[in-house]
This record gives C-alpha cells, structure tokens and sequence, in this order.
C-alpha cells in the first residue's frame, strides 16, 4: 500500500515543484511575498497529497449506478 502510495506523490511532486520554485526564482513574485507564496503553495501541496493518498486509499467502486456517481 505504501508503494502504491509513494510513486504517484513522487511524480506529482516532479511536476508541482519545479513549477513552484521556477515562479519563486523569477522576478514575477515580488520579494516582500515570496515568503507568502512559498507557504500557500505548500498548502496547496498538503491538499495535492492528500488527495493521492485518499485516491489510493479508496478505489473507485465502479458497482455504483450512473446517479450513485454524481460529484458534487
């Protein structure tokens, strides 16, 4: 469980990084909020990993009919 875990948080994490710390480098971000950018993009790292973790904690039960599926 855990290898099926790891691997897909460490591709998303060669995907989500380099894109973050490529911003963080430029001077599109202003020093006195790279700080403040640096935090949210870790929140918003916490919630890419969480949802890896829970996808596959919890298969998708495909038994379920078309309106048992509707995502809110």
């Amino acid at each position: 469980q855990t290898r099926a875990t790891v691997v897909p948080a460490l591709l998303w994490s060669w995907r989500f990084w380099p894109f973050v710390h490529l911003i963080s480098y430029s001077p599109l971000v202003p020093v006195n909020f790279k700080l403040l950018w640096i935090d949210v993009m870790e929140i918003v790292w916490v919630a890419i990993l969480s949802r890896v973790a829970n996808k596959q904690a919890a298969p998708y039960d495909d038994r379920r009919s078309s309106a048992q599926r509707k995502v809110w």
